[in-house]
């Protein structure tokens, strides 16, 4: 393939970051391609899974409060937009020690940042959700702006908007490289080069191998997504629970949303 068309940004990788970057390029009028080796969603990358968190109370660091809610704003808004809900706000449930860091931390974050957290006794958390029999001695705090994000809507809805505004989306194109040049990028794939005016690189696990040459101290990390059958189903069901997590070991919890247990 030779160049036959300029673009104002090339976008490698439509995952989460690249589709909703395409997206809201597109909107914004620039011309836009975008490049992947899959079809997403798919398996190989960090959006893999049907749902992913979406928590406001930051134990972490409060900074990250402001952020959260704003892009909370922008899914509720492009679900609106859509015709199709993306962020299910039903709350978030951290359980643990009182005296543990993270719990403590949940709160302070709540308090400077005015989020109506709620504070439940073990037996209150175990009255309202018999799926938790947390310890006497555990506290459950309650997010009620949280909750959890549609990936596979968001992936696909976001794609589809992006194309609709006259973004050029390849699935199933390898990217082999690229090269920079004074005020242009070509970019190389499997099928032909593109050339842009700029670049985004959201490669996820292919970072990597595509940023090689500018030296950054990149490590990719691979995190596993598992879903287990509860021994009492009915209980996880969607609507009895909220998303939950026992923050002395970090294990974060869904609803029965798609019938795949938690």
């Amino acid at each position: 393939m030779s160049l036959t068309r300029h673009y104002d940004v090339a976008v490698l990788g439509m995952g989460t970051m690249g589709s909703f970057a395409a997206y809201w390029l597109a909107r914004r009028g620039h011309s836009v391609v975008g490049f992947d080796r899959f079809a997403p969603p798919h398996r190989h990358g960090s959006h893999g899974g049907d749902s992913r968190v979406y928590r406001v109370a930051y134990p972490e660091g409060s900074g990250y409060v402001p952020l959260a809610r704003q892009a909370g704003r922008l899914w509720d808004d492009l679900g609106e937009m859509w015709g199709g809900k993306l962020l299910h706000r039903i709350g978030m449930l951290h359980m643990g020690n009182p005296e543990s860091d993270f719990i403590g931390d949940v709160a302070e974050c709540a308090r400077v940042h005015m989020i109506g957290m709620q504070r439940l006794q073990a037996e209150e958390v175990r009255q309202r959700y018999p799926a938790f029999q947390i310890p006497d001695e555990y506290v459950g705090m309650f997010d009620p702006e949280a909750g959890w994000i549609d990936v596979h809507a968001a992936l696909l809805q976001s794609r589809s908007e992006a194309e609709l505004l006259g973004a050029e989306i390849h699935l199933h194109s390898q990217v082999l490289g690229w090269k920079a040049t004074k005020g242009s990028v070509t970019v190389q794939t499997a099928d032909g080069e593109y050339q842009a005016s700029r670049l985004i690189v959201t490669a996820g696990a292919w970072a990597n191998t595509l940023l090689r040459d500018l030296g950054l101290p990149l490590t990719v990390r691979r995190k596993v997504l598992a879903w287990f059958e509860p021994l009492a189903p009915q209980m996880f069901d969607e609507g009895r629970v909220p998303v939950f997590t026992f923050p002395e070991n970090w294990i974060y919890g869904f609803p029965d949303i798609h019938g795949q247990g938690v």
